[in-house]
């Protein structure tokens, strides 16, 4: 989730208490930090929060701390984006695969109002018309943007 000007430390802290296994900070723009001043942990302007959560865990629950305690109306997206959360995924046996995204596709639709975007990526090119066909119901994609043998898919939900 993008913080803009939300606290990041008071994001981490729910994102751990509704049990995030990984909590990643980056920069969500192009402001890099090259020099900080000594004694300082400058964060970026624009900083983009990555949390990593077990399969099973309550993202309503997730969802409703963050509204009621943050009071704001959008929410991370599920996955693993850095290289580092993916490690830690392969290591834990977290990592989100098209298959449970497939697997998922209702649950997720059904967090996701109407007009609402869903992007899905890291996904190997091959399982894209897997993954496609379970959400073709509740999303309209465009077409897939690919990378090498990965892709990513964007779309709305109807």
């Amino acid at each position: 989730m993008n913080l803009e000007s939300i606290q990041p430390g008071r994001v981490e802290e729910i994102m751990l208490r509704h049990g995030a296994q990984s909590v990643a900070l980056t920069d969500a723009g192009n402001d890099p930090v090259f020099e900080p001043a000594p004694g300082t942990t400058p964060l970026w302007r624009d900083t983009r929060m990555t949390a990593m959560f077990a399969a099973d865990a309550d993202f309503e629950s997730l969802r409703t701390d963050l509204k009621q305690t943050l009071a704001i109306e959008t929410l991370p997206d599920f996955g693993c984006g850095s290289g580092i959360l993916s490690i830690a995924a392969l290591k834990l046996g977290a990592n989100i695969l098209a298959r449970v995204l497939a697997e998922r596709a209702e649950t997720i639709c059904d967090r996701l109002r109407p007009g609402g975007g869903l992007a899905l990526a890291g996904i190997l090119a091959e399982q894209v018309p897997e993954v496609i066909a379970a959400y073709h119901h509740r999303i309209e994609f465009v077409p897939p943007d690919y990378r090498d043998n990965w892709a990513r898919l964007s779309g709305t939900r109807t």
